[in-house]
């Protein structure tokens, strides 16, 4: 669960989501609405995103456009994370674009463009981050941020070593993830069976310098973000907050003079 900050506005404020429907019916959330456009969906309704996040119907009215005279419309939906819209053209059918609850577009809310990873992202960049920090493998992350389930898993991959060599992606999945490293390694050694850490780092490495499908480029990539990752903890890479420079040590010293010069 956290807490969503609309910072202005008619619907300013604090507004819960639910990581899951099962945390959410752990909270004795009810009655899930799915999908979020159902036609039974009203103000006030927790309906299930399409990233699987639980969230609250804010607002729910209908747009028509008076040019438009063979009954199309648009089915508004108010989250709190934007305004999402269903549009139905003349012949009934429905046009829908996904939901994903997991960031917001606008700059008025917390996950906003002023927040940490909203700040020079795209929508899309901010949805991959918050997926890959939020446990899921980079991969499957691309897959459900940029919606190319149909795309070849060699271009996959590669579009995903761009990101992970887009020093600002980078910057931010660090951020997010850099508070919850102990969860991150004790879920890495339970999925991999690694004994510790630095076994999982060796092995991926090594895996890393042998794929001959990675450039050179892509390879630094990784390997730097897994440094960047883990390499404080494992002592491989020094705290950047600890003083680089020498310091200076204050010793006993006499002052010379120089001789009087003779008159």
């Amino acid at each position: 669960m956290r807490k969503f900050t609309i910072r202005r506005g008619h619907y300013a404020g604090e507004h819960i989501i639910y990581d899951s429907l099962e945390e959410a019916k752990t909270a004795n959330i009810k009655d899930i609405k799915t999908p979020w456009y159902d036609s039974s969906v009203k103000a006030g309704d927790w309906c299930l995103a399409d990233d699987g996040y639980v969230v609250q119907c804010l607002n729910r009215f209908r747009l028509v456009n008076k040019k438009h005279r063979s009954g199309q419309y648009t089915d508004t939906f108010r989250f709190p994370n934007g305004t999402f819209y269903v549009y139905y053209d003349k012949k009934g059918n429905r046009h829908i674009k996904n939901f994903y609850a997991v960031a917001a577009r606008n700059h008025k809310s917390s996950l906003g463009n002023t927040s940490v990873l909203g700040r020079y992202m795209t929508f899309k960049k901010k949805h991959f981050v918050t997926l890959v920090a939020g446990g899921m493998d980079p991969y499957t992350a691309y897959l459900k941020a940029y919606n190319k389930h149909t795309a070849s898993p060699n271009g996959v991959w590669i579009q995903v070593n761009k990101l992970l060599n887009d020093e600002i992606v980078r910057e931010a999945l660090v951020k997010e993830l850099k508070p919850f490293m102990e969860k991150v390694e004790d879920k890495i050694k339970e999925a991999t069976g690694h004994k510790s850490i630095l076994d999982f780092m060796v092995d991926q490495l090594t895996t890393l310098m042998i794929d001959m499908k990675l450039s050179a480029k892509e390879k630094r990539a990784n390997i730097k973000l897994m440094l960047e990752l883990f390499g404080e903890p494992l002592g491989i890479v020094k705290d950047k907050s600890q003083k680089s420079k020498r310091e200076l040590v204050e010793a006993e010293f006499e002052v010379l003079r120089p001789p009087e010069l003779s008159s």
